[in-house]
């Protein structure tokens, strides 16, 4: 899934927003999300910050950019550097 949708702060800056089920191990406003690696192929574990929450939705105030694709389904299964498949939404 790529984090296409974004909110914007306080100062006018637009954050990316991923999907709630991409967030694992989460404590307050830092959480841990896998992040797939440019060539699709592989993901890496990413610690984030994160802000806002809207609907399924939370606001990433730093450690994702906008237009990465992240995992929202199996990521409790990854660990760092784990080979996956990317298969169509349906």
């Amino acid at each position: 899934l790529v984090a296409h949708v974004a909110l914007k702060d306080d100062r006018g800056e637009q954050k990316p927003v991923v999907p709630l089920a991409a967030l694992l191990e989460a404590s307050g406003n830092h959480a841990v999300l896998f992040v797939l690696d440019a060539t699709g192929n592989s993901v890496r574990r990413v610690s984030v910050v994160v802000g806002r929450f809207e609907g399924d939705r939370v606001e990433v105030l730093s450690g994702v950019a906008a237009g990465e694709r992240v995992v929202d389904d199996g990521a409790a299964y990854l660990h760092d550097g784990s080979a996956v498949r990317v298969l169509p939404k349906g």
